[in-house]
Formats: C-alpha cells, sequence, structure tokens
C-alpha cells in the first residue's frame, strides 16, 4: 500500500491583528491622514472586525476610509433631504435606510436618519452588517461596486474616485 501525506499551508483568511493596538498601529501607518483623533473610531471599527475575514476587513475598511475623507466627514451636507448620504458606507435613499433599519437590533434609522452620520460602535455593528448583507460573501472590489450602487467596475475604473477609491484598498491588502 502506498500513502500519501499531504500538507497543504493556507493564508489565513481570518485578519491578522494580534490587538486593538496593531490595528490602530497597521492602519495609522498607512495614511498619514489619520491621527490621534481618529483613534476612537477606529477602536469602535476594531471592535465590530476584530474576528473577520480579512477579504471583508480590507474592503470594508477601505469603504469606510474613502467615503468619509479618512474618517473626518460622516454626512454629505450637500446631499439635501432625510435620507441624504450617511456613515461609513454612504448610505442614501429611504430603501438603504429601511433596510439598514431591518438589519439592525437596535436602531430604527428611518425614524431616526440622523444617527447614521454618528461613528458610534452600534452604528459601526449595523453598517457592517448591511455591508455582509448586500456583498452576500463575495468581497471584491468589483463587486462592491456593483452592489453599492457605483456601478459597474469596468465602465468607472478610470474615475478619479474610483481610483482613488482602489489605491486605498490596495494599500489596505498589503497592510492587513
Amino acid at each position: 500500500m502506498n500513502f500519501c501525506i499531504c500538507i497543504f499551508i493556507l493564508k489565513s483568511t481570518k485578519s491578522e491583528f494580534t490587538s486593538l493596538k496593531d490595528f490602530i498601529k497597521k492602519t495609522s501607518l498607512a495614511f498619514v491622514d489619520l491621527t490621534n483623533i481618529h483613534k476612537e473610531i477606529l477602536k469602535n471599527i476594531y471592535e465590530v472586525i476584530k474576528y473577520e475575514e480579512r477579504d471583508s476587513v480590507v474592503l470594508f475598511m477601505a469603504a469606510a476610509l474613502h467615503n468619509t475623507s479618512f474618517l473626518n466627514k460622516f454626512v454629505d451636507n450637500w446631499d439635501k433631504g432625510m435620507y441624504k448620504t450617511r456613515g461609513l458606507l454612504e448610505i442614501q435613499g429611504f430603501e438603504k435606510y429601511q433596510t439598514l433599519s431591518t438589519l439592525s437590533t437596535r436602531y430604527n434609522y428611518v425614524e431616526n436618519y440622523e444617527m447614521l452620520g454618528a461613528p458610534v460602535s452600534f452604528v459601526i455593528k449595523d453598517c457592517y452588517q448591511y455591508f455582509l448583507h448586500v456583498l452576500k460573501l463575495q468581497y471584491t472590489f468589483e463587486n462592491y461596486c456593483q452592489k453599492m450602487g457605483l456601478g459597474e467596475y469596468e465602465k468607472i475604473k478610470n474615475r478619479r474616485d474610483i481610483l482613488r477609491f482602489k489605491s486605498i484598498y490596495d494599500v489596505l491588502t498589503d497592510v492587513y
């Protein structure tokens, strides 16, 4: 009888943060725009994503950093109306606020729409749940663009905002 023993070494699909300090250090060193004032928001994000899959962490963080101008802007004041663009994922429109409210275990964003603009723990958790719900386990940059309403990646990939977003994603792919 012949036996073959095969050993496979797989790269971990879990995020590889050893601690909150490690997460903040890796993220802050990658982007000079992040300062000490952002540590509390990063701490809140870390508490939500610390045990999640690496691909989802990279994509969620890239979206959060891009959409909020590196954690500085959580509401689009140019947008008018109750359900204007807010939060880490720039959620906009009644239907999306309604979906977020359905996923939330704590908050009704349709009735309390302004809360989405607050970078506090439970809002971040709800945004992450929304992110998981919309992407349906396909954590690729291309899928994010399509599912979050930015457009088909091949058609938008040369837009300046998409290039900037993609560069953040690429940096985090290397850092995390």
